[in-house]
């Protein structure tokens, strides 16, 4: 559930990023570490990402408001 995979993020920045809440919620619901970051981005220009960063990002307010009442954190 917190696994990183190489190239991509966690399953939870992915759902937070689609504006999956329901997919958010199942994952956190089952542990998924809300404040856990990946690399993310081209090599030239990686960043940080976060499931709130993302779900920030792509306009997801639902799944925002979800994560920061979990505790998630910028």
């Amino acid at each position: 559930m917190n696994v990183l995979v190489e190239g991509d993020e966690t399953p939870l920045i992915n759902a937070a990023a689609e504006g999956s809440l329901a997919v958010v919620q199942m994952l956190a619901g089952a542990g998924a570490d809300v404040n856990l970051s990946a690399w993310g981005g081209d090599s030239a220009a990686p960043e940080l990402r976060t499931p709130l960063t993302m779900a920030q990002r792509y306009g997801h307010a639902d799944v925002v408001a979800y994560l920061v009442a979990q505790g998630a954190k910028e």
